[in-house]
């Protein structure tokens, strides 16, 4: 009997794990591919020109799909921070959702003076090899005044309620501790030129999203060449294909 009862339980939990478990995600037809492709290729594009209204368009709309799942499998171990008035980093070291990603990586962010008692919001987080910070970011490598040591406690607590609401997957706080550049409009930059791009094959993540890895080669001032690299996300939202903001990797 208690044989009996023990199956059972254990069938139970078995039918109950299955109905909850994501589907398989069935490889993408050609055309899904090409879709997947086009969309990010016009992100890219525009995130080159700083085209913010095109980016508007092409990124998700729903939270969730916006800032993914957690790509932290762990909270990070946290550096001290470095403050410069109204910008900040916090650099980490952490075990990756993604074996593929880095350990190392930086949290960027801003300082928000309409919100004097909760100002600093995340901007950006790279992930890169140690000591490879992405070219052209200019961020700052110590605080340097009273005012700004000051503010390194703030920086730290922002930093670590960003990561511990993105492994919780609460993606309303973590819309709030957001940065959101693209809301402020500004003219697309001439400075910086989209010369090549190259794609990778999309390739199946969690949750039915896609990931494509990319390596473009900027122009600046039609002088300067930059080689980037880095991937994109892309998911379905209301039959289109939509790319969520994507970490560059260097």
């Amino acid at each position: 009997m208690r044989l009996r009862l023990l199956i059972a339980t254990v069938l139970v939990a078995l039918l109950a794990a299955l109905a909850s478990a994501e589907p398989a995600r069935e490889p993408l037809t050609p055309e899904e591919t090409e879709a997947v492709r086009a969309a990010c290729r016009a992100t890219l594009t525009a995130f080159a020109r700083s085209d913010r209204a095109s980016l508007r368009t092409l990124r998700p709309a729903k939270l969730e799909n916006r800032y993914g799942p957690p790509m932290f499998a762990e909270m990070p171990k946290f550096d001290a921070p470095k403050v410069d008035a109204h910008r900040a980093r916090v650099d980490f070291t952490v075990k990756p959702s993604d074996p593929s990603l880095p350990k190392t990586g930086t949290i960027t962010l801003v300082r928000l003076d309409e919100r004097p008692e909760d100002p600093w919001a995340v901007g950006q987080v790279f992930w890169y090899e140690k000591d490879k910070l992405p070219v052209g970011v200019q961020l700052p490598n110590r605080s340097v005044t009273a005012a700004d040591q000051a503010e390194e406690p703030k920086v730290l607590a922002a930093a670590r309620r960003y990561a511990e609401a993105w492994r919780k997957r609460d993606y309303k706080t973590m819309d709030y501790l957001t940065y959101d550049w693209l809301a402020r409009d500004r003219k697309p930059n001439t400075v910086v030129q989209l010369r090549s791009m190259q794609l990778g094959d999309p390739v199946a993540s969690e949750g039915g999203e896609v990931r494509v890895n990319y390596t473009v080669e900027l122009t600046v001032y039609r002088i300067f060449v930059r080689h980037l690299e880095g991937w994109a996300y892309a998911m379905r939202e209301n039959g289109q294909w939509k790319v969520r903001p994507f970490n560059l990797v260097f």
